[in-house]
């Protein structure tokens, strides 16, 4: 039988690092002192042995690959759940916070509101020449059977709708209270992250004891409390760290009271005279008002998250620059999954697949 020379000197097999080559050739040293010295029944035998290292070499490598592959999916997959759960976790805020401040200023309507508010709001837009016409006004009040006599006091120059919204929307209050739901959105999701990765290591654990063993010599930090429960720490410290996020979010706080528009566009959105012959429908209409002003602020806001692009955010929109903190823990996770079961990447282990299928190729050919 001809034995081909690359087979005992393991050519396919030279181009991998030295420590992989010494591994590879541990396995073979055995048989290959044996075809030396051995009759063509017994060097078949050396050969086909070789072929089934080659096998389960390459189905253990190709089960990594498979099992990091599924790691992979479920981690990318984990990133756009926690992504999903945060936007939905800050809309909440959002909209707790937009009730609560459209409640309150619909509670001080309820509680200020006048029948003839209709007439006070056109006539504090006119203030500054109220001490003129203040007979003539007050004529008006009396033919409307409103029995007061009006002062300049009675006004101060904006109307009902545009005070309340100044009292409660000032802007940069509502930047404020808007920064503070996007640090806590930014918290949730490192917090989020914090629970899936300890989940997900006690599982790799229960499944795998000596998984502990390589999380100690990755030097990956951890601890196990009392019921066996190990929490990984730091993964999500380290991606804050790396990626500059531990300043947190109040830089943002000016750029927010900037871009978002000033309480005057939204008073422009509320047609506020509404009459004085029905009191219970004027004041209806004015709280209808108040809805649809709040309305606005929502899509404003809305608008802000998705498209408003910051330089603070490294030119990503709010909305956008969630799904690049979750995708960048996720692939640090990834890697120090990685790590666990090997410490190469994915193109050395197609290196060394390669080298094992080139390898049976050539005993393949010598079997016949």
């Amino acid at each position: 039988m001809n034995i081909d020379d690359r087979i005992l000197k393991l050519d396919s097999f030279k181009e991998l690092d030295r420590e992989t080559f010494e591994v590879v050739e541990n396995q073979f040293r055995e048989s290959i002192g044996k075809i030396y010295n051995s009759n063509e029944y017994e060097k078949k035998i050396e050969l086909y042995k070789q072929k089934i290292i080659c096998l389960e070499s390459i189905n253990h490598y190709r089960k990594i690959l498979v099992d990091l592959g599924l790691r992979e999916r479920e981690i990318m997959r984990l990133s756009k759940e926690i992504h999903q759960e945060a936007s939905l976790f800050m809309m909440q805020r959002i909209d707790a916070f937009l009730k609560e401040r459209r409640d309150k200023i619909i509670e001080q309507i309820n509680r200020e509101f006048v029948w003839y508010q209709g007439l006070k709001d056109v006539a504090s837009k006119g203030a500054v020449v109220l001490n003129k016409g203040k007979n003539i006004l007050n004529k008006t009040f009396e033919m409307a059977n409103i029995n007061k006599s009006i002062d300049v006091k009675d006004f101060d120059n904006r109307m009902l709708l545009e005070r309340l919204l100044d009292e409660n929307m000032e802007q940069k209050d509502v930047a404020n209270n808007l920064n503070n739901i996007l640090e806590q959105t930014f918290n949730f999701i490192l917090d989020e992250w914090n629970k899936k990765i300890n989940f997900h290591i006690n599982a790799l654990y229960e499944r795998d004891k000596k998984i502990i063993n390589k999380i100690k010599e990755n030097k990956i930090k951890f601890q196990i409390d009392s019921t066996g429960q190990i929490f990984i720490t730091g993964i999500t410290s380290a991606v804050v760290g790396t990626l500059g996020l531990a300043a947190g979010w109040h830089t943002l706080t000016y750029a927010l009271a900037n871009v978002f528009p000033p309480i005057a566009i939204f008073t422009a959105i509320a047609v506020v005279f509404s009459g004085i012959s029905n009191k219970e429908k004027a004041k209806e209409r004015l709280i209808t008002q108040v809805e649809e002003v709040f309305r606005e602020y929502r899509r404003q806001i809305l608008y802000l998250i998705d498209e408003e692009r910051f330089e603070d955010l490294n030119g990503y929109c709010i909305y956008d620059y969630f799904g690049f903190i979750n995708d960048a823990i996720a692939n640090y996770y990834l890697d120090s999954i990685k790590n666990l079961y090997f410490e190469t990447d994915f193109e050395e282990i197609n290196e060394i697949i390669i080298a094992y299928e080139t390898h049976m190729g050539l005993i393949e050919e010598a079997l016949g």
